[in-house]
């Protein structure tokens, strides 16, 4: 029955382009073939280099960044003549190559007649009218690290309604409705991978749509959108640390401009490792290059925040499970929290030490020891780097006072808890007063320096090392 219903449409298509005065039955070769040229992608932003081609049939040219699409054997064209029916024209000659011939057989041109033209055909398309062709941007599955294969199947092309030359021939420009996109991500640890997801915070994915081929410039007119978008990839390997992917998509051209981008990795112990970048304007006929920053990965399950400055926040305390929870306490140079705070406590209390010897050093850095790898306590440079550079605003969060530190260069902002401290067995000032250390030293070896903020918001030195303070950890 599916194969009687198919030759049923195929024989109304020809009956309805039978009719049409738009294509004729000819013996003239030079008016039955249809050049068609893929034209190149433009670089867009944060894509250096530009692609010589776009990714419809793509093999790899001796450039890093350089790609060629070609046609090959078996590609059909959807040939639209304005106000008729559509014929498929299959390549006759030039695969391999960015132009090719594609020839309609028994039908010839007219050289009165414009023609429109889609990629790539469907049967499933005869009967659809060329205002409403359609596009889907969904089920790609990138089968290796760095390659490009599955582009194809999403890579839209068309091309706007043209006059057959003097000869009857007709040249296409066949344009990407959609944009390249690349992305770079920096893997922590060897795995297995097994999908990609995007997510925009504002604004959204289209996943299908239509083109209408009678615009003087088609595009794709949106259908679905989704705010998030998935690449599959086939168990892809990664074999050494810090080891890059470079994923490929096609999308469907979208501002994002004032979306900030969600790139979740996720490897077949279902284990993610998560990154964030601005989003762009992505146009059609466009490469964009994503290089995202990793800001949570598997194994350390601690977020930061970018706020312009030399190093990042971490959004929580050390020992609190989210922003607005006190956390742990540690006197300076301990790396567990205690009971009790008494004089002369701390390991470092009176010890000669430096801020490099410190500085990262499990044996003495609460923020390394207990969250470990790329975590520290900030330097007093930084904590005055982070007072300097940002708007204080006293605050509540979750019925916990604070302060919310808003970048003045980005927007972006944590929330510091008024956590109080901890002086021998006595808790004091919680909800007034924040007090968090850094790993810069005294020179008189009983005190550290430490960021404070309440009724005044200061760096300082006065208090001794065996206090009970907040630790807010940092890193490059």
């Amino acid at each position: 029955m599916e194969i009687m219903k198919k030759l049923s449409l195929l024989l109304m298509a020809a009956l309805a382009v039978g009719c049409t005065n738009d294509l004729e039955n000819g013996t003239d070769s030079s008016i039955k073939k249809i050049s068609a040229t893929i034209t190149d992608f433009e670089s867009g932003e944060g894509y250096t280099s530009t692609p010589t081609n776009g990714p419809h049939r793509i093999i790899h040219t001796l450039e890093e960044n350089s790609f060629r699409s070609v046609w090959t054997a078996g590609d059909i064209l959807g040939i639209y003549p304005v106000g008729g029916d559509q014929v498929s024209f299959p390549i006759s000659d030039g695969a391999n190559t960015q132009s090719a011939l594609f020839d309609g057989g028994s039908w010839a041109l007219r050289a009165n007649v414009k023609y429109a033209a889609y990629y790539p055909f469907s049967t499933g398309n005869y009967i659809i009218p060329q205002t409403a062709i359609p596009v889907n941007y969904t089920a790609m599955t990138q089968q290796s690290n760095g390659s490009l294969d599955h582009l194809a199947a999403n890579d839209f092309l068309a091309a706007a309604a043209t006059q057959p030359n003097e000869n009857g021939a007709v040249d296409l420009q066949m344009k990407h409705l959609g944009s390249f996109v690349r992305v770079k991500m920096v893997v922590p640890k060897p795995c297995t991978l097994k999908n990609l997801e995007i997510t925009t915070d504002k604004g959204s994915f289209t996943t299908a749509g239509t083109v209408d081929l009678t615009q003087p410039v088609p595009a794709i007119t949106s259908a679905a959108t989704s705010a998030t978008v998935n690449l599959a990839l086939n168990n892809i390997k990664t074999t050494t640390n810090n080891e890059t992917l470079t994923a490929y998509l096609i999308l469907a051209p979208t501002d994002l401009s004032a979306s900030t981008l969600t790139f979740t990795l996720t490897n077949s112990e279902n284990k993610t490792y998560v990154y964030k970048t601005a989003g762009k304007n992505i146009a059609a006929n466009k490469a964009y290059g994503f290089a995202p920053e990793n800001i949570k990965d598997e194994e350390d399950e601690h977020a930061y925040v970018d706020l312009g400055l030399n190093v990042k926040w971490a959004t929580c305390n050390v020992g609190a499970d989210k922003p607005s929870d006190y956390g742990s306490y540690f006197a300076w140079g301990d790396t567990t929290p205690k009971d009790d705070y008494p004089l002369n406590s701390c390991k470092t209390y009176d010890k000669a030490i430096t801020e490099a010897e410190f500085m990262g050093n499990p044996e003495y850095d609460a923020a390394r020891a207990n969250w470990g790898g790329k975590w520290r306590m900030p330097t007093k440079a930084e904590c005055e780097e982070l007072l300097n550079n940002c708007t204080w605003e006293w605050t509540t969060q979750d019925n916990h006072f604070g302060c919310l530190v808003k970048s003045n260069s980005n927007g972006n902002s944590i929330f510091l808890p008024a956590a109080g401290l901890h002086i021998s067995t006595l808790f004091r000032q919680g909800g007034s007063a924040g007090l968090y250390w850094s790993c810069t030293p005294n020179e008189d070896h009983q005190k550290a320096c430490y960021l404070q903020f309440g009724s005044k918001t200061h760096i300082s030195f006065w208090n001794g090392r065996y206090y009970g303070y907040s630790v807010r950890p940092v890193t490059e």
